[in-house]
């Protein structure tokens, strides 16, 4: 008969996180491709095994949230770029469809044309912004991902550890 009881779960090992970890960067190298979903679980895992994971994987857990933040931040960045050129876009549909401010005319606004539409140059600069924004951010996510696979792979941390 054994003597050894147990006392609950036992406590993850240290080659379950690292899998776990190659398993968010995983998540966050797709996301882009899918609409930034896979981010966001890869980034709940990351939170939710940070504080209790070896140093090692503690940092590649670190460096997942601070990658997803950043992809986050200039994910914003590209909305405010979209934003302003729909405003413009709008504006100018707007104008349009009243017959450039006169007031709202229902079939006016179903027979605008849209040679009254201006394209500015905001309009233009803010739907450029954007995109090049949305793939800086894809970028990011996917080479910053390499990166930690690499690191992670030969069993270094990522960051000052």
């Amino acid at each position: 008969m054994s003597d050894t009881v147990s006392s609950g779960t036992a406590a993850r090992s240290s080659s379950d996180d690292r899998m776990l970890a190659f398993v968010v960067y995983g998540l966050m190298f797709v996301s882009p491709f899918l609409w930034g979903f896979t981010g966001l679980v890869g980034v709940v895992i990351a939170y939710v095994r940070r504080g209790s994971a070896a140093p090692l994987e503690r940092s590649h857990y670190a460096f997942q949230v601070r990658m997803f933040w950043i992809a986050m931040l200039i994910v914003a960045l590209a909305a405010i770029g979209f934003l302003v050129g729909f405003g413009y876009l709008f504006t100018d549909l707007f104008n349009a469809a009243t017959n450039n401010g006169e007031g709202w005319d229902a079939w006016a606004a179903a027979s605008f044309d849209m040679n009254d539409v201006t394209f500015h140059g905001e309009m233009v600069v803010g739907f450029v912004v954007g995109v090049v924004l949305l793939i800086v951010s894809s970028l990011w996510l996917m080479a910053s991902s390499l990166f930690g696979v690499a690191r992670l792979a030969n069993l270094e941390p990522v960051g000052r550890a």
